[in-house]
Formats: structure tokens, sequence, C-alpha cells
């Protein structure tokens, strides 16, 4: 039997979700972001590129990619890449599927104390659609 509130159609629409942190007096700093919802509602995201910059690269910053699942983590086994420009900016590709409660973070270190370290993924995300049941 279905749940009446399981989606039973859904949507693929553009996914461009951005987020900022600045940077502490040794020039590091961490940022993350993860899908809204309930994390068995049919809502995911399928992001295809990351995105790295800080605002000033007089010092440049290391910049590493974590994605976790279920829990915010930062490991060495949760790391998806890792770029000497993190300031300057820099590209990742990636491939996972992310539901809510799975995160995707990045971590600045020796950057520029106080400038403000972004990242930005772009790719796809699927949203569930809730029909309503025929007579």
């Amino acid at each position: 039997m279905t749940s009446p509130n399981a989606p039973s159609e859904s949507v693929t629409v553009d996914l461009s979700e951005s987020v900022s942190v600045v940077l502490d007096g040794s020039g590091n700093g961490t940022a993350k972001l993860s899908p809204y919802g309930t994390r068995y509602s049919g809502y995911s995201w399928q992001p295809v590129n990351l995105f790295v910059s800080v605002s000033t690269s007089v010092k440049q910053a290391f910049a590493t990619a974590y994605v976790s699942y279920g829990i915010f983590s930062q490991t060495p086994n949760d790391a998806i890449g890792t770029t000497i420009t993190g300031s300057s900016g820099d590209t990742c590709g990636m491939s996972q599927t992310l539901l809510p409660g799975d995160w995707i973070s990045v971590k600045w270190t020796g950057g520029d104390a106080g400038a403000i370290a972004t990242f930005r993924i772009t790719g796809t995300v699927t949203v569930p659609v809730r029909t309503s049941p025929t007579a």
C-alpha cells in the first residue's frame, strides 16, 4: 500500500546554491550546504560542479571539498577534492546524489584573514510532485 503522503511523480529543475563564510584571523573557515526537507521525501540534489573562491587572494588558500551522508563530517574519507587555488578560484566536478541531511562542505586554510570565502554548486534538483488521486 502506498502512503497518502508519498510523491507519485517528480520534476527536475536547475540547482544553483551558494554559501559564504568570513575567514578567521588565521585565514581559515568552513561553509556547508544541505538539501532541504525530509530525508526520504523524494527531494534530492544532483550537483555536477562546485566552484570555490575568496574575495581577496593576497595569500592563496587551500580549499578542500567534502561530501558526507546523513551527518555533517569532514574526515579524509569524505574529501572529494582539494585545490591550491582556493582563493583565486577553481572548479570541482561532482557526481553524487544528495538527500536532505547529507552535506557538501568546503574548508579553506591559509587564506586572507577577514576575506569572504564562497562556494557554489550547480546541477539539478529532483522535486517530488504530489498528484491528486483519480476517482
